[in-house]
């Protein structure tokens, strides 16, 4: 059996972290799962090692990710129609047997899926081994508004085009809105994500927008993969994929492709502060958002031209994120510059590439 070298950070580290302390008498936030929400997660949860996985660390698990079989070539067209002049690349999968919509999201980490495809699914959600019925372990991640709590689950199985996978990671979105209720998805029914660990599984990973399909490749490269407009190598140990980037007339910068996001070039403010950027965007009026992690106000300034590898300058809309979060954050490139091209993740050969549509 061939071994092919992790592209990106293992998903239980991301994910899978069992937090210990929980409190005895639960009580949900206004904006998570209701009591008996919770309470119905928590009656179907068990230990990892109910589930045939093993520590392979102090807050990691596996083995995850059970592939069955390594089809050579996956066609999965676009399920959803064009919003707003935007492609939306929305597929349709089976989560142990129940068919639902799930948009493939190369800026999320590791996949996400709300309460309703959860319960209808089927998913296993974990429990520490020493936990009470009542104590799920929660876990903190990073949405463009800003945090949102999931609970660590497992899928027992995933199909989608003629790929199956077993024991799959997942995590559970603590919140009733469920992921469409953050407006950012077109009106369209979406109860998961697919994220940058569920790509990383294939060799290639092929966005290819002008078509409206997504192309997952093993094995040799094909004559369109081969070579691109634009190159860049893929930075290593990132749990997202990351390339580095520059726009004329400033510094370089980690930027990650973000397959799930409406927007043009996005630059947190601490990054556009860096590079030297929010100054000169200072006078820009504000506009409000909804995102992942709740509400946000942004600020669109005039496009700027992209600098990736050794191709020419694109023109890009750079929108600039919220001026009180100074966390260092990548760029995120979304889809209104992604969908011009043939958006390739080559995780074999470490490289990321954006072909011209002919």
């Amino acid at each position: 059996m061939k071994t092919r070298r992790r592209r990106f950070a293992p998903w239980p580290a991301i994910l899978l972290a069992l937090c210990c302390g929980s409190c005895a008498f639960w009580r949900p936030p206004a904006d998570a799962l209701t009591s008996a929400q919770y309470a119905r997660l928590a009656q179907r949860a068990k230990p990892p090692e109910e589930l045939g996985l093993q520590r392979s660390g102090p807050e990691a698990w596996g083995p995850v990710w059970i592939a069955q079989g390594r089809p050579e070539r996956t066609v999965l067209d676009f399920s959803a129609h064009r919003h707003a002049a935007q492609i939306l690349p929305i597929v349709q999968l089976r989560v142990n047997g129940r068919r639902t919509q799930a948009l493939v999201d190369s800026g999320a980490a590791g996949g996400l899926m709300d309460y309703t495809c959860a319960i209808g699914g089927g998913a296993t959600p974990l429990r520490d081994a020493g936990g009470g019925i009542a104590q799920l372990p929660r876990m903190t991640a990073q949405g463009l508004a800003g945090d949102y709590r999931a609970y660590p689950a497992i899928i027992s199985r995933l199909e989608l085009g003629g790929v199956r996978m077993d024991r799959v990671p997942v995590a559970i979105l603590d919140d009733p809105r469920g992921l469409a209720g953050s407006g950012w998805m077109g009106g369209e029914r979406v109860e998961m994500l697919l994220g940058a660990d569920f790509l990383s599984r294939f060799d290639r990973a092929i966005f290819d927008f002008p078509r409206e399909r997504l192309v997952l490749e093993n094995g040799p490269e094909t004559a369109q993969t081969a070579s691109g407009t634009w190159t860049a190598p893929l930075l290593p140990a990132q749990a997202r994929p990351t390339v580095t980037a520059a726009l004329d007339g400033f510094g370089a910068f980690n930027m990650v492709p973000d397959t799930g996001a409406d927007f043009g070039l996005w630059l947190p403010a601490a990054l556009a502060k860096r590079i030297g950027l929010a100054e000169r965007a200072a006078a820009s009026p504000l506009r409000h958002a909804r995102a992942l992690g709740g509400s946000v106000y942004l600020r669109d300034i005039s496009d700027h031209y992209l600098r990736l590898g050794d191709g020419p300058p694109i023109r890009v809309p750079v929108t600039l994120g919220p001026t009180g979060d100074l966390r260092e954050q990548p760029a995120l490139l979304g889809r209104a510059v992604l969908e011009r091209f043939v958006v390739i993740f080559d995780h074999q050969n470490e490289r990321f590439t954006l072909l011209s549509p002919r």
